[in-house]
């Protein structure tokens, strides 16, 4: 599934059954290439099917087929949003017809998170990296929200998403601020989508984080819309902790527009050599020289974590597929204190008041009814969040997958080019040896001139883009082996945080529970006389 970088000379050979494994895991197509006897038998042992393990019993256990029903209208549809994210960027960013060389190929990692900074007196956050990711979970979570560290300001007042208006399309208000101050507006899950294709367009080679896939039925659910609303604000927070993204022109369509948000995308220039060259070193201070042992270095590191990207990833789909029955079953479990107490007020007025004689006084439950019903209000559900860490974990890693696309965008754009040059250096030469060619059989003398000026001319100008995508390549590399991967390692770490978090709700959700019970038995007609 993870093929290892090759110098840019050498081309990938094709394989055979890779793409199946690889569009479930990571959402989008590879590049394939013929695995060694090895891997061969690695991959006969690792077919993934629907996002469960062979040789694993990961069936959810045995719940009311209601409960079955509502599992299944949530299943998540990732591969769509690939599929057509990479139609829309293919077609925007690389408009030759012609057929490619085969070109090289370069597999996922994973992405990062959010870092601790200082805020001193301001109480909007700000961003402390220029170009890596950072971590969604800081320091100060007992309450489950995302705060910064010092100021204790929380990023989703800075930033969010919420309020979900259903229509004949769903609406988010969206707040957050750039360098003109706050913004706000009605945004569509479509303005997100398109927002992020161009990112991807423009920006290729560079992590840009994720947002969840897209989802034909069941897409006005309120736990869907609910979902939907967390990891788009997740989106939201991670882009905006991103320096060179914030400040971009992309994301100001988004952040300030003044019309539709896709059409206002679509009228972007196309991004050339010389764009992606100086938007590379002026906006991620990258070298634009890179020696040969720092280019076999960097694509050695990326080998090395293109490797391990392929056990990580089956393991968290094996987590969440392991959780998910949970998240519901702790829902309903919460639910069950208020409908307990239902039950015990049900029983106290229809039979104890025969016991009792109509004595009101000695009532227990009515008291406490009210307080059960709030109950299930005031209790967290730390299954849900820690399956939404996991799925955000996915989507980190395809995200990841989308950064290493973007490199082979640039390779593949570099191959056509090659190629066109080749082809255009033997069409002048037959016409220089005064030999005809299907473009010239009927031209004349001075025709014939005039192509030759345009070849030398199309030749010179394929030597120059050439020239400036071997920077641009390299410069990825380097940004992807000495930024991305070393934040991923350092943010990854983080997974301890989100531990902290779940067993600070659990312990919370105990002491609420506890203290219910505990003035429901000191009652003093529950006491014994």
């Amino acid at each position: 599934m993870f093929s290892e970088v090759k110098d840019d000379d050498q081309k990938s050979n094709s394989s055979s059954d890779l793409s199946d494994e690889v569009d479930d895991v990571l959402g989008e197509p590879i590049p394939e290439v013929q695995p060694s006897t090895a891997e061969k038998e690695d991959m006969n042992n690792f077919e993934v099917d629907g996002g469960n393990l062979p040789q694993q019993n990961t069936e959810p256990p045995p719940a009311e087929e209601s409960h079955k029903e509502e599992e299944e209208s949530h299943k998540e549809e990732e591969e769509p949003q690939y599929v057509e994210e990479k139609h829309q960027i293919e077609a925007a960013y690389d408009p030759m017809p012609a057929e490619p060389e085969p070109m090289q190929s370069m597999e996922p990692v994973s992405n990062s998170y959010y870092d601790n900074e200082e805020a001193g007196e301001n109480p909007v956050p700000q961003r402390k990296y220029s170009s890596p990711p950072a971590s969604i979970y800081d320091d100060n979570t007992e309450d489950g929200r995302i705060r910064l560290s010092d100021a204790g300001e929380t990023l989703t007042d800075a930033f969010s998403v919420s309020d979900p208006v259903k229509g004949s399309h769903v609406t988010y208000t969206v707040r957050g601020y750039d360098d003109d101050g706050p913004f706000e507006g009605a945004r569509r899950y479509n303005d997100f989508f398109n927002l992020r294709a161009a990112l991807l367009t423009r920006w290729p080679g560079v992590y840009i984080p994720p947002i969840s896939p897209k989802k034909a039925l069941g897409n006005k659910d309120d736990k869907f819309l609910d979902e939907r609303k967390h990891f788009l604000q997740r989106f939201l927070i991670l882009t905006s902790k991103i320096d060179h993204i914030i400040k971009s022109d992309e994301f100001r369509l988004f952040s300030r527009p003044s019309g539709e948000i896709d059409k206002a995308v679509q009228m972007l220039p196309q991004a050339s050599a010389d764009f992606l060259l100086d938007r590379y070193k002026t906006k991620l201070n990258l070298a634009e020289e890179v020696d040969s042992a720092e280019v076999a270095e960097n694509r050695s590191v990326i080998n090395e974590w293109t490797a391990f990207c392929k056990t990580f990833m089956k393991t968290l789909k094996h987590m969440r597929d392991s959780i998910k029955p949970f998240v519901n079953d702790e829902d309903r479990q919460n639910k069950n204190y208020g409908e307990m107490m239902n039950i015990f007020t049900k029983f106290e007025q229809g039979v104890l008041m025969e016991y009792c004689e109509n004595d009101t006084t000695k009532h227990v439950v009515p008291e406490y009814e009210e307080k059960s019903q709030g109950l299930p209000d005031a209790m967290n559900n730390p299954i849900r969040e820690f399956f939404y860490w996991i799925k955000g974990e996915i989507y980190d890693l395809q995200a990841l997958n989308d950064c290493f696309l973007g490199r082979e965008r640039l390779l593949k754009k570099k191959n056509k080019i090659e190629s066109k040059k080749k082809s255009d250096q033997s069409t002048l030469d037959k016409l220089s040896q005064g030999k005809k060619t299907l473009g010239t059989l009927f031209k004349g003398e001075s025709g014939k001139q005039v192509t030759m000026t345009n070849l030398s001319n199309s030749i010179a100008t394929a030597e120059r883009d050439l020239e400036l995508y071997e920077k641009i390549l390299n410069m990825v590399e380097s940004y992807i082996a000495q930024t991305v991967i070393p934040q991923f390692k350092e943010d990854k770490t983080r997974f301890y945080k989100i531990c902290k978090f779940i067993s600070s709700s659990e312990i919370r959700n105990a002491k609420m529970i506890s203290e219910f019970w505990e003035t429901l038995i000191l009652n003093p007609n529950l006491v014994p006389e």
